[in-house]
């Protein structure tokens, strides 16, 4: 396939930049720490708080700001180890760092909608260990992270179909036409990106149809323009054979093997 490198490469810059963008609002909050659970005494952004293997608590305070009504705030929190906050002396979830053979391993952000409300004081418990997924990798651990931020979850699930389709793309034999029809459709969601969300939405329905998102439009709303779209209606089915959106969420894998079965092979070229 023509250029298959250069549209690999412009899918995963698009993840890269769009990552970035994932968080929005940031406003740090007030750490305390303590090794026993009592006395807990401030501890500054990037301060160690522990050797490996040793335990202890933080509590973090704040407010959330009156005008995030709305918002999807959330804490943002990375101690460096493993970490577990407690409501009421129960655990209610678990903090993990990120490891460098798997960036997608850390757990750092805990919604705050259930918790509390715009406009209201928080204080949260949060049980702490010195030590990694797979044992204690680090000769210090320190407080890396600890914010208020608001979060973009509809970014967040259009770039979670587009990590799943590049890496089945990449996983897939080179010049299999299933490859080539991933990739044809990601680079288009590149084209498309930066002028029309309503089309990258419309793209990702086809190949995760049954992958339920808010903000997505069903195929079959907007079949006429893609099918219409220079260089991509031969990829596509015409908009009355497309496939509507299941009311219920199903196998997403399931969906892009049987999508694959019902679409053209579409033709690269080297311009």
């Amino acid at each position: 396939m023509h250029n298959e490198k250069i549209h690999l490469i412009r899918i995963k810059r698009l993840l890269e930049r769009q990552k970035q963008l994932l968080i929005r609002d940031k406003l740090p909050l007030e750490a305390g720490f303590s090794a026993t659970g009592g006395d807990f005494q401030p501890l500054a952004l990037n301060s160690v708080w522990g050797k490996p293997w040793q335990t202890g608590w933080f509590r973090i305070s704040g407010s959330i700001p009156e005008d995030w009504s709305g918002k999807d705030y959330r804490l943002l929190f990375d101690c460096d180890g493993e970490a577990c906050l407690l409501l009421d002396g129960v655990p209610y979830q678990g903090f993990t760092p990120k490891v460098d053979w798997y960036h997608k391993a850390a757990k750092n952000l805990l919604p705050l909608a259930s918790i509390c409300k715009p406009g209201e004081d928080f204080s949260l418990l949060i049980d702490a260990s010195a030590n990694d997924l797979f044992g204690a990798q680090k000769e210090e651990y320190r407080l890396r992270e600890c914010a208020l931020v608001t979060f973009d979850e509809g970014l967040y699930q259009r770039l979670l179909d587009i990590s799943l389709l590049l890496d089945l793309a990449e996983t897939l034999p080179e010049k299999t036409v299933r490859r080539q029809r991933l990739i044809y459709g990601l680079n288009k969601v590149c084209d498309a990106w930066n002028t029309d969300q309503e089309m990258v939405q419309a793209i990702l329905a086809i190949f995760c149809p049954n992958r339920l998102m808010p903000a997505r439009s069903p195929p079959s709303v907007l079949g006429t323009r893609i099918s219409t779209w220079p260089g991509f209606g031969r990829f596509l089915k015409p908009a009355a054979k497309a496939r509507a959106p299941s009311p219920t969420r199903c196998d997403c894998w399931s969906s892009i093997r049987t999508t694959f079965s019902e679409l053209p092979r579409p033709s690269f070229t080297s311009g």
